[in-house]
Formats: structure tokens, sequence, C-alpha cells
């Protein structure tokens, strides 16, 4: 049989097509697009806070000398009221241009992109009616998001 040849396979759905393979690579290039587009973004993010950081010497949160740049990103246990300590805080810093808040945006991004790559593979599994994926994805997604809200940093 020569390779250009398809033989129809007789396990698992058939897009009205006739290919079943369509659908997974369908799933598997949206989820290439979700974790493309949140590394861009999250990188696009930090940059942005950096460079008005850099442009108006100031964390938003007190102002920074030019010398004392690279001891403020540094992360000092120490003084709270240096940077955002919430999400609330970090989004509020945000709308209002903080730049470590805008950095700290950048940064959630990043942490929420593998999440939600969990979240598009369950409604994936859920729409195939996969029931163990499904329980199994939807274990995953509940342990990462429970890790989000109870999560504590060290130091």
């Amino acid at each position: 049989m020569l390779l250009s040849q398809s033989v129809p396979h007789s396990d698992g759905p058939v897009m009205p097509d006739g290919n079943p393979d369509k659908k997974r690579i369908d799933i598997e290039s949206i989820i290439s697009r979700l974790l493309r587009t949140g590394v861009t973004t999250s990188a696009a993010v930090i940059l942005l806070g950096t460079a008005l950081m850099v442009a108006t010497h100031s964390t938003g949160y007190g102002a920074v000398e030019s010398y004392h740049l690279r001891e403020s990103l540094h992360y000092r246990a120490h003084n709270p009221a240096d940077f955002p300590v919430s999400v609330s805080g970090v989004f509020a810093g945000a709308i209002a241009l903080k730049p470590f808040a805008i950095i700290m945006a950048g940064v959630l991004i990043l942490i929420a992109t593998p999440a939600l790559r969990v979240a598009v593979c369950l409604v994936d599994y859920a729409l195939e009616r996969d029931g163990d994926y499904v329980l199994i994805t939807l274990y995953v997604l509940i342990v990462l998001i429970l890790s989000f809200l109870l999560g504590r940093s060290i130091g």
C-alpha cells in the first residue's frame, strides 16, 4: 500500500469529512496556540512592566534610583509594601499602571497558561464522552486551582 493512500479507522469518532484524526489535530492546534499565546502575552506584559519601571524610576510602590534598579527586581519578603501581595492587588496595581504590578500580572498569566491547557483538555474529553479522562483531568484541574488559591510563599 502506498503512503499517500489512507485506510479509514474503525475505532473512534469519524468527522463529517470522513477523517477520524481531524478532531485530534484540531484540539492539538488549539492547545498549541493557547500555549504560544499565553507565553507570548506573558513575556510582553513583563517587558512592558519592566520598561515602565526603567522609564519612570519607580516600582509604583516606591522610587527606584537607577543604580538600585537591579536590587529592586529581587524579592524582598521583609517589606510587603514594595510589591502587591494578592491577585486583586496585582490587578488593581496593573490597572493603575504600577510597574511591579504589571510585571506580576505577566507572571500570573504565565502561571495560568498551563492551567488553561488542562481546562481545554477537560472540555475535549467531556465532548468525547471519555469519563475516565474527564475525572482524571478534573482532579488535576482542582489540584491546580487549590494550589493557586492556598499557596503561600516561604521566606
